[in-house]
């Protein structure tokens, strides 16, 4: 695999990239097994409610996530220190599935001194937790705002990719990004390399979309899936 450059970057997106699944739908199994604190049962039949609605075509993805989020949110108030351990306990099991050419790849730039940022779009209730790893200078998840999804994904993870490289220093660095979804397209046209975790098919279509990129594609070996994703 090409390195990471002293000069780069590395943004690495996780479903179906650093892992090989949707971590999304894993922690909607995990709160239909466990619960959540002070609401083991309540939570179990909320959950279940929200996938009813998504695969009958009552509601979208982002809406299903919007409501989980929210319920878990007030999980959090209610048991901040269960409901953390709980994230944490989660996210070691995500950890655990992480991709050894990937952690490579990062534990390489990391010792040269190359930031890296995890930036995703499952929700930060776990996906924050990811930073107790030791990988990532940053892990930019999607939040609930008031009452709003602000979701990392398109344009909005570009922007907050953006605004990261603003915050720490890093603006004169080029992007290396490793990903395996289309969703990543206004970030890819920023990079100066992309290592590509999807589909030949969606390479192609990649690449016929913004002219020409440098990349290269990784083997994979998926295991999908258990929700639609849209």
């Amino acid at each position: 695999m090409r390195p990471v450059k002293d000069y780069e970057l590395l943004v690495v997106d996780l479903d179906g990239t650093l892992i090989p699944y949707n971590s999304f739908h894993r922690w909607l199994v995990h709160l239909l097994k466990r619960g959540a604190p002070g609401a083991r049962m309540e939570a179990r039949v909320f959950v279940l409610r929200e996938i009813l609605r998504r695969l009958t075509g009552w509601g979208n993805h982002q809406d299903m996530k919007l409501a989980v989020m929210r319920f878990w949110r007030e999980a959090m108030a209610r048991a901040p220190e269960k409901a953390a351990a709980q994230s944490v306990q989660f996210a070691s099991k995500i950890q655990s599935d992480f991709r050894s050419d990937l952690m490579e790849l990062i534990s390489n730039a990391r010792a040269r001194g190359v930031p890296c940022i995890l930036a995703t779009a499952a929700p930060d209730d776990y996906a924050r937790a990811l930073a107790d790893s030791g990988l990532f200078d940053s892990v930019l998840a999607s939040r609930v705002v008031g009452d709003v999804l602000d979701e990392n994904r398109f344009e909005k993870k570009l922007e907050n990719v953006r605004a990261e490289m603003s915050r720490r220093g890093w603006q004169g660095r080029a992007i290396a990004l490793a990903t395996d979804h289309g969703d990543d397209q206004p970030l890819c046209a920023e990079s100066c390399f992309v290592y590509w975790y999807g589909t030949e098919a969606s390479w192609t279509e990649l690449q016929n979309g913004l002219g020409s990129i440098a990349g290269e594609m990784r083997s994979l070996a998926r295991s999908r899936r258990a929700l639609p994703t849209q």
